[in-house]
């Protein structure tokens, strides 16, 4: 017996497209925007890892998770 199957093989999405915009800067907030991946891989994006690479440092950190939709309101982050 012959059965038919598709498969979809997923790939790790393209970088979200810039540019980054900040705006509602203020001393303890910011809010962030940006245009999502021209390829999402083959799977829907749900969520984006924001990163920071502090000053003078070589290493990028892990911030948080945000949840799509953007933009995304960043406030207890900042130091």
């Amino acid at each position: 017996m012959i059965q038919n199957f598709m498969i979809c093989i997923a790939d790790a999405p393209t970088a979200p497209e810039g540019p980054l915009e900040a705006t509602e800067v203020t001393a303890n907030a910011i809010k962030l925007a940006w245009k999502p991946p021209k390829d999402n891989g083959g799977a829907k994006i749900e969520k984006y890892i924001l990163e920071k690479k502090p000053k003078g440092s070589n290493r990028w950190q892990k911030v948080l998770l945000i949840s799509v939709p953007v933009p995304f309101l960043l406030s207890e982050y900042i130091d």
